[in-house]
C-alpha cells in the first residue's frame, strides 16, 4: 500500500506542477516510506525533486534526485540523470543548479521538438493543392518522462523510470527502465556483476519460466506457448542490457515494447525471488538481495 500511496504521490506532484501548480519542496512535508528511508530522511541529506513541463503541456519531466554521504554515489547518479534527460549535461555546465539545469533541459528539448514539427507542417503545406485539407492528426505529439527513487536500503539505492513518448501513428511507444546502484561504490549493478553465470543454461531456464508465467496472463490465445509468443527461439531470449533492478529483495528484469515481443503483449517482465536467483548470485549479489 506504502508503494502505491508513494507513486501517487508522485503523478499529482506531477500533474500540479504541469497545470498551474508551484514548485513542491519536499523537505520536511512528506514521510511516505521508500525501503527503509523516508522521504524525509532523503530531504535532510539534501533530496531534491524536480519537474518541467512546457507551456503546452506537451513535454512533461520529473526527477527525484537523492543526495547520499558519498560524492562517487551521488556522481554517478547524476551521470544518470544527465544519460536519461536530454541537454540536461550541457544544462548543468552552464549554471551549476540542479533546477535551474532541469528547466533549462526540458525547454531546449520542447524547443528543439515543436521547431521540428513545424519544419515538417511547412513541408506538407508547400505540398499540398487547393482545397486540400491540412492532415492536423499526424503532427499531435507528447513527451513525458519520470525518474523516481523506488527503495533506498543500506547497500543500495533503485531508481525507476516511466516514460512515454507519441508523435503521431495508431499509438505511443512507453518504456519502463529500472537502475540499481551500490551505495559504497557508486557502480550500477549489472547481471554480470551480481550473477554467476547469467547466459548460463540455468539462468536461462529460470528466464524462460518467468517469461511463460508472463505470457500465461498476457495471451488470450487457447493454448499458447511461450515459442508463440517471442519474435525469437525462447532459447536465445536474454537479459536485456542496462534493464534491471533490485527491489525488496527480488531480482526484476524488464523488457520493453517490441524487444522480443508484440507490442499486444505489453512491457514483458520477471520477477525473480531470493529464493529463486539464490544459486545464480555470486558473493556480491548475496548482499544485494537476502
Amino acid at each position: 500500500m506504502k508503494r502505491i500511496s508513494f507513486l501517487l504521490v508522485s503523478a499529482l506532484v506531477l500533474f500540479s506542477s504541469c497545470f498551474g501548480g508551484k514548485e513542491k519542496s519536499t523537505a520536511g512535508t512528506s514521510t511516505d516510506s521508500v525501503g527503509g528511508e523516508t522521504i524525509q530522511r532523503l530531504a535532510e541529506q539534501g533530496f531534491t525533486e524536480v519537474s518541467f513541463c512546457s507551456v503546452d503541456s506537451i513535454v512533461r519531466l520529473s526527477a527525484q534526485i537523492p543526495k547520499f554521504d558519498n560524492d562517487v554515489l551521488n556522481d554517478s547518479i547524476w551521470t544518470y540523470m544527465e544519460k536519461n534527460f536530454s541537454n540536461l549535461e550541457e544544462a548543468y555546465a552552464k549554471s551549476h543548479d540542479v533546477k535551474a539545469a532541469f528547466e533549462e533541459a526540458g525547454k531546449q528539448y520542447w524547443e528543439g521538438m515543436s521547431a521540428e514539427i513545424e519544419g515538417m507542417k511547412e513541408e506538407v503545406r508547400s505540398n499540398m493543392e487547393e482545397g486540400d485539407e491540412f492532415p492536423d492528426y499526424m503532427f499531435n505529439w507528447e513527451y513525458s518522462n519520470e525518474i523516481i527513487i523506488e527503495e533506498v536500503t543500506d547497500t543500495y539505492v533503485t531508481f525507476v523510470e516511466d516514460g512515454y513518448q507519441y508523435q503521431g501513428g495508431a499509438h505511443g511507444i512507453g518504456w519502463v527502465v529500472g537502475a540499481t546502484f551500490d551505495k559504497q561504490t557508486g557502480k550500477q549493478l549489472t547481471p554480470q556483476s551480481i550473477l554467476k553465470n547469467p547466459d548460463g543454461t540455468g539462468f536461462q531456464q529460470l528466464l524462460k519460466d518467468g517469461l511463460t508465467e508472463y505470457f500465461s496472463e498476457t495471451c488470450d490465445e487457447d493454448g499458447c506457448e511461450l515459442k508463440d509468443c517471442l519474435f525469437d527461439d525462447p532459447d536465445e531470449v536474454t537479459i536485456p542490457v542496462g534493464n534491471m533492478r533490485i527491489y525488496k529483495g527480488t531480482f526484476i528484469i524488464q523488457y520493453q515494447s517490441y524487444e522480443i515481443a508484440a507490442y499486444v503483449y505489453g512491457k514483458p517482465v520477471v520477477i525473480l525471488t531470493f529464493d529463486q536467483i539464490k544459486p545464480f548470485l555470486t558473493d556480491e549479489g548475496l548482499k544485494y538481495i537476502k
